[in-house]
């Protein structure tokens, strides 16, 4: 297999991909041929990015929603497994930041930020261990942040919510590994 589809095969699960991180993630899976799986919750850029996607050859599915919702990230794991047969990769790059120190976070910014940072990545990799699990293994990449690992200034939400996934990377890891499972948190 040349290099450049390394991923020839294989499906990738991609949430946050209709802009940033998740949109490059997206294209790098794309390019090493990797059939995608696009989570967003924005109907517009999801329908460009898979366009631009299929227009490089790849076969894509778009599922709109919130992956704070874990009844959408169990649908979601169901409907990439009933097209594609499988789910090999999941990268949980969804995540919101809301600024400010801790008397200007209010309750709503606390709560977007667990919601879809750490409820989020929680409920798509659990979705996804189950699915993994039939298959014989897959890999988890979960996006957390270097504030989750030494904090920063006006970030208490944030960092809180990136600490958590670095953990909870860790104590899945330790849980599925086993199982051919790898789970990894990557910290810009």
């Amino acid at each position: 297999m040349s290099q450049d589809k390394q991923l020839g095969g294989r499906v990738a699960l991609i949430t946050g991909a209709t802009s940033g991180i998740g949109a490059a993630t997206a294209r790098a899976f794309a390019s090493a041929g990797a059939s995608l799986a696009l989570v967003g919750r924005n109907a517009d850029r999801a329908r460009q990015m898979e366009d631009e996607l299929r227009d490089t050859g790849a076969d894509t599915l778009c599922m709109l929603g919130d992956v704070a919702d874990s009844g959408f990230c169990d649908s979601t794991v169901e409907a990439v497994v009933q097209k594609f047969g499988a789910l090999d990769i999941l990268a949980n790059i969804a995540g919101v930041i809301r600024r400010g120190d801790a008397t200007q976070t209010t309750d709503e910014d606390w709560r977007a930020n667990m919601a879809t940072n750490v409820d989020g990545t929680f409920f798509m990799s659990r979705a996804a261990v189950r699915a993994m699990r039939e298959t014989g293994g897959g890999a988890i990449i979960n996006l957390a942040s270097t504030v989750g690992l030494v904090g920063a200034r006006n970030l208490p939400a944030y960092c809180a919510s990136k600490g958590a996934v670095v953990n909870l990377t860790r104590a899945m890891a330790l849980d599925h590994v086993a199982e051919g499972i790898r789970i990894n948190a990557v910290c810009p």
